[in-house]
């Protein structure tokens, strides 16, 4: 095949991708522990998407009523520079 784009993003190797069911959104996956979310309509990944939802997520991880394991409870470290 022939390479149409280069998505820059991650800091070490990617070893998941998988597209969305209407093609407009690629979620990768790489060895730096990060997940991301592309927009294939532009050249930047969707952080303030992920970043607004971590936000959510954050609240329902430390909620100790959560059956989240403690070691688990990091899910959006390193987006928008917080930490779950």
């Amino acid at each position: 095949g022939k390479e149409i784009r280069t998505l820059k993003g991650h800091d070490n190797y990617v070893y998941s991708v998988n597209f969305s069911p209407d093609g407009k959104t690629l979620v990768s996956g790489s060895w730096d522990k990060t997940i991301k979310l592309w927009n294939l309509g532009t050249d930047w990944g969707l952080s303030d998407l992920m970043e607004r939802s971590c936000d959510w997520v954050r609240v329902y991880l430390h909620n100790p009523n959560s059956d989240v394991r403690e070691e688990d409870r990091h899910l959006c470290d390193g987006i928008g520079g917080k930490s779950s």
